[in-house]
């Protein structure tokens, strides 16, 4: 043939791309052959005639045609190193940079060859400066310790070379005719389709160790400990029982009080893109604790951290580096804790027990029963104020207040207070009860009174526990256990008798008086002269106490929750606590 067509390899084209910046073979007047005997022979074997190298070349030497290079760069290549923050990326031509630092928007690091709905990414800021190797096929930058957080924070993102590729969609090269590297993944209507980004060929992870960079703040009213660390945290690894709280930076102080975490509530980010700062929001538990420890998170100067190493390991999976106890961090943000308020409170009826629920820890030593109300509407209506109930509770958040008897039986007698979860409010003053720390109690007024949270009914069925006996005038006193309905008094079901086990007895007739008539604890009951007579005349009935014994039905009395009275059978006769002739 009398024409030859030679293939350039990749390595001499992009020697010959890199002399274009030169301006060899930009055109056909700056583009042409030399060649020497030993390039070829003709059909009978005689060799071509040379083009020498000279000043100037022959006009048959210069290219007749230049195509121009309208294709842009493609990436190779990625190297990244997330310990150095270095990253290598390899092009399969000669570039040239745009700029000498890398543009905003331009490249990212994301976690597949293709772009996915689970797909994890980080834009690369800008800003850093770019390096071009010696045979302009590599372009080297640092990355800034914000891009590094930002992509090891991403759960997915960079953690092997699998899960490590570079995207291109900004001009971040150009070849050396003019073209900016092609995008990376293609995108729809890109010159060059079907390319992925740029797979990563060497790995190198960030093997530093993170460390407590801060103690940003300490809310002892919400109970919410913030930390920060130096890089990027994995929230599911942290472990609540290696941090410690404590009065001092040095806790080999003897004066320095100490507690360690036993259970959070919650654990969250305060930002996800950098998962640098922990909130942790402590359990009632350890709060309650950390109040009741005398001296410790008092205030700024009473509130440091310290950590064992481990407590928490970074999205890589390096354990956090110990903060020792004898070189605690201070927190630089302090919330003291509100006034005490009362959030709840649940009333048993059938127990006497009032369990109260507080926002702080609160001093029972400081409780004040007498300023505390129960009353039926949340505006007022029916009202009732303690006089002699107790707590045997331990400071904390929660105390329970046992109704005395006087107050239980007081509470009863009142009919529709507290009877049920809608009649059942309670109302307090400032001087009820204060916190650990001195603050008192948010006042409930009566006007605005808070509804029980909780209501058990009360289901015990009253009893008869003593009566006295008076013959003449003809008196019966009974005494319960607890405050039962008068109104419900039905005496013809209560029987006199000589013995546990009768062999004289007189029934009371219908119709006896007694007093008082509505609701108490003890009632006097004035025998009919028919039931008083008819006992007369029994000559072993109640002559003395050793003759005088009572048995009675259920149906009797009721309490004024509308329990039937227990009965107290023949056999098992009740005798008078005293008696009078």
């Amino acid at each position: 043939s009398t024409s030859v067509i030679v293939q350039l390899t990749t390595s001499d084209l992009n020697k010959l791309k890199k002399l274009t910046k030169n301006n060899v073979c930009v055109n056909t007047f700056s583009c042409y052959v030399q060649i020497t005997t030993a390039f070829a022979k003709d059909i009978a074997g005689n060799k071509v005639v040379a083009v020498a190298s000279s000043t100037v070349f022959p006009p048959n030497a210069m290219a007749a045609d230049v195509v121009s290079d309208s294709f842009g760069p493609i990436g190779q290549q990625l190297y990244l190193n997330l310990l150095s923050g270095l990253i290598n990326i390899t092009f399969d031509e000669p570039v040239q940079l745009p700029t000498s630092t890398l543009g905003v928007d331009v490249a990212a690091i994301v976690s597949t060859a293709s772009n996915t709905s689970a797909t994890q990414s980080q834009t690369l800021k800008g800003g850093t400066q770019l390096r071009l190797s010696a045979d302009w096929m590599m372009v080297s930058l640092v990355l800034p310790a914000s891009d590094i957080l930002a992509i090891e924070a991403q759960d997915s993102l960079a953690k092997s070379a699998a899960s490590s590729f570079m995207s291109l969609f900004g001009v971040f090269v150009s070849d050396v005719a003019g073209n900016q590297n092609a995008e990376m993944p293609s995108l729809q209507g890109s010159l060059v389709a079907n390319l992925t980004a740029i797979p990563c060929v060497s790995y190198t992870p960030d093997t530093s160790v993170p460390t407590l960079a801060q103690f940003s703040s300490l809310d002892v009213n919400l109970g919410i400990v913030t930390i920060k660390f130096s890089k990027a945290m994995n929230l599911s690894t942290l472990n609540a029982h290696l941090f410690t709280l404590q009065s001092g930076q040095n806790a080999s102080g003897s004066t320095v009080v100490t507690y360690t975490l036993q259970a959070l509530s919650a654990s969250a980010y305060t930002d996800t893109s950098t998962k640098q700062q922990i909130t942790l929001t402590l359990s009632q538990m350890d709060l309650q604790s950390i109040k009741l420890s005398n001296g410790l998170a008092t205030g700024l100067t009473t509130s440091w951290i310290s950590m064992k190493a481990g407590a928490i390991f970074d999205m890589v999976g390096n354990a956090v580096a110990e903060t020792v106890n004898t070189s605690a961090l201070r927190a630089q943000s302090y919330t003291q804790s509100a006034l005490p308020q009362l959030n709840s409170f649940a009333f048993d009826r059938n127990s006497g027990l009032v369990t109260m629920n507080f926002s702080g820890v609160v001093n029972v030593a400081s409780l004040a029963v007498a300023q505390l109300s129960l009353q039926s509407t949340s505006s007022g209506g029916l009202r009732y104020t303690m006089q002699s109930s107790t707590s045997s509770s331990s400071n904390g958040f929660s105390i329970v207040l046992r109704l005395s008897s006087q107050d239980l039986n007081a509470v009863k007698k009142i009919r529709g207070l507290a009877t049920s979860i809608n009649t059942t409010f309670i109302s307090l003053t400032a001087e009820f009860i204060a916190d650990v720390s001195g603050s008192a109690v948010l006042a409930i007024v009566p006007t605005a009174a808070q509804q029980a949270a909780y209501f058990v009914a009360d289901t015990t069925r009253p009893q008869l526990v003593a009566f006295n006996f008076s013959l003449d005038p003809a008196l019966l006193i009974l005494s319960f256990s607890e405050t039962v309905d008068l109104q419900t008094l039905a005496t013809q079901y209560i029987t006199l008798q000589d013995a546990t086990l009768a062999t004289a007895y007189q029934t009371i007739l219908a119709g006896a008086s007694y007093t008082p008539t509505d609701a108490d604890t003890v009632v006097t009951v004035s025998l009919p002269a028919g039931t008083s007579n008819a006992i007369k005349a029994l000559a072993a009935l109640c002559r003395n106490r050793s003759t005088t014994f009572l048995t009675l039905t259920n149906a009797t009395i009721t309490d004024m929750s509308a329990n039937a009275i227990v009965t107290i059978a023949d056999g098992a006769g009740l005798q008078a606590v005293s008696y009078s002739g």
